[in-house]
């Protein structure tokens, strides 16, 4: 009797594209966890259940960009056969932008207040943003040099490493 030398046949499923849910979309995520389910195998032996096929999809889950992931199956001979399919997460979600409270300034001067003035300093750095993929994220603003009379918007806004941006605004 000869050893089975025929190898088993594998089929990926189709390639997926999803929006990240964090730094990385973990392999519960249900889209993640049916492709992962995807896969099937046949063989001229032995009959397969999905439990049989392997991946080597991360463990720690799929970060932005495009990973290749490997099916493999082996039969009760040894012999083996894999399929590659991609996932491709991608984030196209903008940072949210918390500004700080409206702030009232004495003006220093007849053409305002320096945004130097401590008060209007700590008003400016106190904008925060949050973002799903890259966490805290730097917040620019787009306050003058000197805050004229009267009341000034000052739009706090932020970007992140998808160059997704976010913005909030508040007054002085």
């Amino acid at each position: 009797l000869l050893p089975d030398q025929v190898l088993p046949e594998i089929t990926a499923p189709a390639d997926i594209s999803l929006e990240a849910t964090g730094p990385t979309t973990p392999l519960t995520n249900s889209a993640i966890a049916t492709f992962l389910g995807g896969a099937s195998a046949t063989d001229n032996i032995d009959v397969y259940d999905d439990d049989d096929i392997t991946t080597d999809a991360p463990s720690a889950g799929f970060a932005v960009g495009t990973t290749s992931v490997i099916f493999t199956i082996v039969d009760s001979s040894g012999n083996s056969a894999t399929a590659t399919a991609n996932v491709t997460i991608v984030d196209t979600t903008g940072p949210i932008v918390s500004a700080p409270a409206a702030i009232t300034v004495a003006a220093t001067d007849a053409s305002g207040t320096a945004a130097t003035d401590t008060t209007i300093a700590s008003y400016l750095i106190s904008g925060t943003a949050l973002d799903l993929v890259n966490g805290e994220v730097a917040v620019t603003t787009n306050a003058p040099t000197i805050l004229p009379l009267g009341t000034t918007t000052v739009t706090f806004s932020a970007s992140d490493s998808q160059a997704n941006g976010g913005s909030a605004t508040s007054t002085v």
